[in-house]
């Protein structure tokens, strides 16, 4: 199993740490330019340590199934069918679900509208 979210990126200017990716208070990933002993994925374990490797190399694959099931969704004619009774849409899961993957998108850097990557 790999290491539990929440996962946050954090810079060289905090906490006077190498850049990376921390969770649990714990250093997950630290990344840079060279290929320096201290670079790498990390866990408490080795196989944990392999299941953060794993979940960070399907990163791209999900968020292209993210963005893929955002479509499917927002082509659906039904999606805001159900309303209140002033008229406006009342979320239905199609809409909580499109809105959660918006935000997942948002929070890994990625356009939820074109898959680009944010600025």
């Amino acid at each position: 199993m790999h290491t539990p979210g929440p996962w946050r990126i954090y810079g060289p200017a905090q906490e006077h740490r190498f850049p990376g990716v921390d969770a649990q208070n714990k250093t997950i990933v630290v990344f840079g330019e060279t290929d320096d002993d201290y670079l790498g994925v990390r866990g408490d374990t080795t196989d944990e340590a392999r299941a953060n490797a794993r979940l960070i190399a399907s990163a791209p694959c999900m968020a292209s199934e993210l963005l893929s099931a955002l479509d499917y969704f927002e082509s659906r004619e039904d999606i805001d069918s159900e309303h209140e009774e002033d008229g406006s849409p009342r979320p239905n899961e199609e809409m909580r679900m499109a809105n959660s993957i918006r935000e997942v998108l948002k929070r890994a850097g990625i356009d939820p509208k074109t898959g680009d990557a944010l600025r």
